[in-house]
């Protein structure tokens, strides 16, 4: 009983190593293709890794990411996401990891999501050394944002001073974009507090509200 026991023992030892050797090879055939950049490939190794290697395998940090990276690549968007999604879990790279997914939503046609996640790597790694790149990014959309109403506004306001008769009744509608306009660069000021672009912008709306306003004042009698 005790021989086959034994026996036993040391076939499951012995499987367990060529397991574990078979797993460490398809990581560097996998690395090796990475390098290559042959992604398709590289990810077909890293997935073998992971189901011969077993739940260690899922816990060799670099080379999830690395199959996370060969997805996106390969434009396997879901596949990407999950493992991305591990890293930033396990805090391996995790910034980088959070703006690939939000890249990744950009690329599916969802600019929402990613101003989004854009936004969210900057509330959850205020550290992260790509911290200031990110943010000219998120400003950029930001202040886009924002320039669309404020641009439509001013094109308003112009064309309600061109005719005297309905300039009060233009320029009503034109404040009501000029403060959409502001909130909108508001937001980039939350973000980026010493952003010139937003700055200028809102001084420029209030100075065109007020002008109006005073316009309007002059108008009603005095009591």
């Amino acid at each position: 009983m005790n021989k086959i026991v034994l026996t036993a023992l040391v076939a499951a030892f012995s499987f367990s190593v060529f397991a574990q050797q078979e797993a460490a090879v398809l990581k560097n055939e996998g690395n090796d293709a990475l390098v290559a950049k042959n992604y398709a490939l590289a990810l077909e190794k890293y997935e073998e890794f992971f189901k011969t290697g077993g739940d260690s395998a899922m816990l060799d940090d670099a080379t999830v990411y690395n199959a996370a990276t060969c997805a996106q690549k390969l434009n396997k968007y879901a596949e990407a996401e999950k493992y991305f999604s591990q890293s930033i879990k396990r805090d391996y790279k995790g910034d980088l990891a959070m703006y690939y997914i939000a890249v990744m939503k950009k690329d599916q046609g969802d600019e929402v999501a990613y101003n989004k996640g854009l936004e969210n790597v900057l509330k959850s790694y205020p550290d992260s050394k790509y911290y200031k790149t990110i943010l000219s990014k998120v400003v950029a959309n930001l202040n886009k944002e924002a320039a669309e109403p404020f641009n439509k506004a001013v094109q308003m306001s112009q064309e309600a001073a061109a005719d005297p008769k309905t300039y009060v009744e233009k320029m009503e509608e034109a404040v009501k974009i000029f403060l959409e306009a502001k909130t909108s660069f508001e937001k980039t000021l939350a973000v980026d507090s010493t952003n010139s672009a937003a700055k200028n912008s809102i001084e420029s709306i209030d100075a065109q509200i007020k002008t109006f306003e005073d316009y309007k004042a002059k108008l009603t009698p005095a009591k």
